[in-house]
Protein backbone atom coordinates (compact mmCIF):
# COMPACT_ATOMS: atom_id res chain seq x y z
CA UNK A 1 0.00 0.00 0.00
CA UNK A 2 1.32 3.62 -1.29
CA UNK A 3 2.38 5.90 1.96
CA UNK A 4 -0.08 8.78 1.22
CA UNK A 5 1.30 12.41 1.31
CA UNK A 6 1.09 14.96 4.16
CA UNK A 7 -0.73 18.39 3.42
CA UNK A 8 -0.03 20.86 5.80
CA UNK A 9 -2.97 23.74 5.33
CA UNK A 10 -1.74 27.34 6.65
CA UNK A 11 -4.73 29.81 6.95
CA UNK A 12 -3.70 34.05 6.83
CA UNK A 13 -3.44 36.87 8.85
CA UNK A 14 -6.52 37.36 11.34
CA UNK A 15 -7.94 34.16 10.15
CA UNK A 16 -8.82 30.48 11.49
CA UNK A 17 -8.51 27.39 10.01
CA UNK A 18 -12.17 26.72 9.71
CA UNK A 19 -11.47 28.80 6.17
CA UNK A 20 -10.02 25.41 4.86
CA UNK A 21 -12.56 23.21 6.46
CA UNK A 22 -14.47 21.83 3.03
CA UNK A 23 -11.73 21.56 1.30
CA UNK A 24 -10.05 19.30 3.44
CA UNK A 25 -13.36 17.58 3.22
CA UNK A 26 -12.14 16.75 -0.21
CA UNK A 27 -8.83 16.13 -0.30
CA UNK A 28 -8.66 13.67 2.95
CA UNK A 29 -9.44 10.08 1.55
CA UNK A 30 -6.34 10.89 -0.54
CA UNK A 31 -3.59 12.93 1.93
CA UNK A 32 -2.59 13.04 5.19
CA UNK A 33 -3.72 16.28 6.10
CA UNK A 34 -3.07 18.80 9.30
CA UNK A 35 -5.18 21.98 9.44
CA UNK A 36 -3.17 24.24 12.10
CA UNK A 37 -4.46 27.17 13.70
CA UNK A 38 -2.07 30.09 14.55
CA UNK A 39 -0.71 29.93 18.14
CA UNK A 40 -2.65 33.09 19.26
CA UNK A 41 -1.47 33.06 22.60
CA UNK A 42 2.16 33.26 21.00
CA UNK A 43 1.09 35.70 17.93
CA UNK A 44 1.64 39.33 19.45
CA UNK A 45 6.02 37.94 19.74
CA UNK A 46 5.83 36.82 16.42
CA UNK A 47 7.29 40.15 14.47
CA UNK A 48 7.85 38.30 10.78
CA UNK A 49 6.88 35.96 8.80
CA UNK A 50 10.01 33.71 9.77
CA UNK A 51 8.78 33.79 13.17
CA UNK A 52 5.58 31.89 11.96
CA UNK A 53 7.71 29.91 9.99
CA UNK A 54 9.97 28.79 12.81
CA UNK A 55 7.42 28.02 15.14
CA UNK A 56 5.82 25.41 12.74
CA UNK A 57 8.90 24.20 11.87
CA UNK A 58 9.69 23.73 16.14
CA UNK A 59 5.78 22.51 16.73
CA UNK A 60 4.29 20.38 13.36
CA UNK A 61 5.84 17.06 11.74
CA UNK A 62 9.18 17.26 9.65
CA UNK A 63 7.60 15.13 7.25
CA UNK A 64 5.25 17.62 5.39
CA UNK A 65 4.91 16.94 1.68
CA UNK A 66 3.24 19.56 0.07
CA UNK A 67 1.91 22.75 2.15
CA UNK A 68 -1.67 24.82 0.71
CA UNK A 69 -0.92 28.31 2.20
CA UNK A 70 -3.84 31.10 2.41
CA UNK A 71 -2.46 34.75 2.27
CA UNK A 72 -0.03 35.24 4.98
CA UNK A 73 0.31 31.18 5.34
CA UNK A 74 1.84 31.19 2.15
CA UNK A 75 4.29 33.84 2.84
CA UNK A 76 4.58 31.76 6.05
CA UNK A 77 5.10 28.44 3.68
CA UNK A 78 7.41 30.13 1.64
CA UNK A 79 9.89 30.96 4.80
CA UNK A 80 9.29 26.97 5.57
CA UNK A 81 9.85 25.58 2.16
CA UNK A 82 13.36 27.36 2.36
CA UNK A 83 14.21 25.94 5.79
CA UNK A 84 12.91 22.58 4.81
CA UNK A 85 14.41 22.71 1.35
CA UNK A 86 14.88 18.93 0.36
CA UNK A 87 11.97 17.42 1.71
CA UNK A 88 8.78 19.30 0.57
CA UNK A 89 7.87 18.66 -2.56
CA UNK A 90 5.49 21.36 -3.32
CA UNK A 91 4.35 25.07 -1.68
CA UNK A 92 0.76 26.24 -3.53
CA UNK A 93 0.13 29.53 -2.44
CA UNK A 94 -3.55 30.47 -2.40
CA UNK A 95 -4.33 34.32 -2.97
CA UNK A 96 -0.80 34.91 -1.74
CA UNK A 97 1.35 37.98 -2.97
CA UNK A 98 4.65 38.05 -3.63
CA UNK A 99 4.94 41.72 -3.82
CA UNK A 100 2.45 44.43 -2.60
CA UNK A 101 -0.70 43.79 -4.41
CA UNK A 102 -2.49 46.29 -6.76
CA UNK A 103 -6.02 47.45 -6.07
CA UNK A 104 -7.36 45.39 -8.50
CA UNK A 105 -6.73 42.85 -5.67
CA UNK A 106 -8.68 44.74 -2.43
CA UNK A 107 -11.98 43.11 -2.18
CA UNK A 108 -11.99 39.91 0.16
CA UNK A 109 -15.16 38.57 -1.29
CA UNK A 110 -17.30 38.71 -4.54
CA UNK A 111 -20.41 40.68 -4.14
CA UNK A 112 -22.52 37.67 -4.98
CA UNK A 113 -20.81 36.29 -1.51
CA UNK A 114 -23.98 35.57 1.00
CA UNK A 115 -24.40 38.22 3.40
CA UNK A 116 -23.98 35.18 6.55
CA UNK A 117 -20.53 34.42 5.46
CA UNK A 118 -19.30 37.78 4.71
CA UNK A 119 -20.32 38.42 8.20
CA UNK A 120 -18.71 35.63 9.49
CA UNK A 121 -15.48 36.36 7.81
CA UNK A 122 -15.81 39.71 8.62
CA UNK A 123 -16.12 39.13 12.46
CA UNK A 124 -13.46 36.44 12.51
CA UNK A 125 -10.39 39.11 11.09
CA UNK A 126 -11.77 41.75 13.29
CA UNK A 127 -11.73 39.54 16.36
CA UNK A 128 -8.17 38.31 15.86
CA UNK A 129 -6.25 41.35 14.88
CA UNK A 130 -5.03 42.52 17.61
CA UNK A 131 -2.98 39.19 18.13
CA UNK A 132 -1.09 40.04 15.78
CA UNK A 133 1.98 42.57 16.03
CA UNK A 134 2.24 45.66 13.81
CA UNK A 135 5.63 44.82 12.74
CA UNK A 136 3.95 41.63 11.20
CA UNK A 137 1.44 43.97 9.74
CA UNK A 138 3.93 46.40 7.96
CA UNK A 139 6.16 43.11 6.52
CA UNK A 140 2.90 41.84 5.31
CA UNK A 141 1.70 45.96 4.09
CA UNK A 142 5.23 46.08 2.28
CA UNK A 143 5.42 42.71 1.29
CA UNK A 144 8.02 41.38 -1.10
CA UNK A 145 9.62 37.86 -1.12
CA UNK A 146 10.83 37.95 -4.83
CA UNK A 147 14.24 36.50 -2.72
CA UNK A 148 12.71 33.60 -1.63
CA UNK A 149 11.02 32.90 -4.78
CA UNK A 150 14.01 32.83 -6.64
CA UNK A 151 15.90 30.46 -4.15
CA UNK A 152 13.10 27.92 -3.11
CA UNK A 153 13.56 24.51 -4.25
CA UNK A 154 10.14 23.43 -3.97
CA UNK A 155 7.56 23.27 -7.12
CA UNK A 156 5.88 26.05 -6.83
CA UNK A 157 2.42 26.99 -7.25
CA UNK A 158 0.39 30.21 -7.41
CA UNK A 159 -4.05 30.27 -7.49
CA UNK A 160 -5.69 33.55 -7.40
CA UNK A 161 -9.62 34.50 -7.60
CA UNK A 162 -10.29 36.37 -11.00
CA UNK A 163 -12.61 38.77 -9.07
CA UNK A 164 -15.21 37.87 -11.61
CA UNK A 165 -13.59 39.56 -14.91
CA UNK A 166 -12.82 36.04 -16.35
CA UNK A 167 -9.87 37.85 -18.00
CA UNK A 168 -6.34 35.89 -17.44
CA UNK A 169 -4.67 38.15 -18.83
CA UNK A 170 -5.54 41.10 -17.20
CA UNK A 171 -4.71 39.38 -13.92
CA UNK A 172 -1.55 38.37 -14.64
CA UNK A 173 -0.42 42.45 -15.99
CA UNK A 174 -2.24 43.17 -12.17
CA UNK A 175 0.42 40.12 -10.68
CA UNK A 176 3.28 42.52 -12.07
CA UNK A 177 5.76 39.53 -12.05
CA UNK A 178 8.98 39.91 -13.17
CA UNK A 179 10.28 37.63 -15.53
CA UNK A 180 12.00 35.62 -12.98
CA UNK A 181 8.86 34.43 -11.68
CA UNK A 182 6.92 33.97 -14.25
CA UNK A 183 9.03 30.99 -15.56
CA UNK A 184 9.27 29.48 -11.84
CA UNK A 185 6.03 29.72 -10.95
CA UNK A 186 2.94 28.05 -12.32
CA UNK A 187 -0.31 29.92 -12.20
CA UNK A 188 -4.23 29.23 -11.59
CA UNK A 189 -7.01 30.90 -11.65
CA UNK A 190 -10.46 30.01 -9.29
CA UNK A 191 -13.41 32.17 -11.60
CA UNK A 192 -15.97 34.11 -9.60
CA UNK A 193 -13.86 34.13 -6.03
CA UNK A 194 -12.11 36.99 -4.66
CA UNK A 195 -9.75 36.35 -1.25
CA UNK A 196 -11.59 33.26 -0.18
CA UNK A 197 -11.78 31.47 -3.26
CA UNK A 198 -12.18 28.31 -0.76
CA UNK A 199 -15.44 29.73 0.68
CA UNK A 200 -16.44 31.24 -2.48
CA UNK A 201 -15.83 28.53 -5.27
CA UNK A 202 -14.50 25.96 -3.31
CA UNK A 203 -16.00 23.30 -5.95
CA UNK A 204 -13.12 24.97 -8.37
CA UNK A 205 -10.76 25.43 -6.57
CA UNK A 206 -10.34 21.65 -5.31
CA UNK A 207 -10.56 20.85 -9.03
CA UNK A 208 -6.98 23.03 -9.38
CA UNK A 209 -5.36 21.66 -5.99
CA UNK A 210 -6.00 17.81 -7.17
CA UNK A 211 -4.26 18.93 -10.60
CA UNK A 212 -1.37 19.87 -9.04
CA UNK A 213 -1.17 17.32 -5.89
Amino acid sequence: MLKMKKVLFLCGYACESWIWNEVVEELQDNFTIQNIDWPINKCTQFDSLKDFAVWIDKNIDDNIDYIIGHSMGGLVALHLANMRSHTIQKVILVETFITSPSDFFKNLVTDKTPDELKYRLNTMMSNNKSNYSKKLLKELIDVNVLNLIQNINSKLYVINGDRGCGDTKKIINELNWPNSVKEKVDLHIVHNSCHFPMLENKKELVKILFTIL
